[in-house]
């Protein structure tokens, strides 16, 4: 198990679990739906963050992430008093390489058998392939109150 948060004599401020639960005041404040999760990565720490939402947004950020169904534990441990309270979802954590942006043969076949997901879509009228390089998990994780839907 790892430890995320910051640690030391300001922890307080920057902790992760902190940061969502003042973001959380704010949000249910305003008395319609919200979107507000903690992401962490893993083994990528470096792309963790507490992400907000609101009106429109709410749906990309919803749908950001392929889920992974493959049964893991959750690797992080805390001791903030709400820590408890929240549900960790695991989550693909990676990023996108397009075809166009591919030199050779040589590199398409060696992105192909790396990517976790192959994807078309059409753009300006010309189909143009997406790989899906792995990295990691993203763990999303929220507390279920009234305004945030998620």
């Amino acid at each position: 198990m790892k430890y995320f948060g910051i640690r030391g004599s300001n922890r307080s401020r920057t902790h992760p679990i902190e940061i969502y639960l003042e973001w959380e005041s704010k949000l249910e404040s305003l008395d319609e739906p919200y979107y507000l999760k903690i992401w962490l990565g893993d083994p990528k720490f470096i792309d963790s963050q507490v992400v907000t939402a609101i009106n429109s947004e709410i749906q990309y950020y919803e749908h950001i992430f392929i889920k992974d169904t493959n049964p893991k534990s959750f690797p992080y441990i805390n001791n903030h008093p709400s820590f408890g309270s929240f549900t960790w979802e695991r989550h693909v954590n990676g990023y996108f390489i397009w075809e166009s942006d591919l030199e050779s043969i040589d590199e398409i076949r060696d992105i192909e058998r790396k990517a976790y997901k192959i994807s078309e879509e059409s753009i300006n009228g010309k189909m143009e392939r997406s790989f899906f390089i792995r990295t990691g998990d993203m763990w999303t994780g929220s507390i279920r109150r009234s305004g945030n839907i998620t």
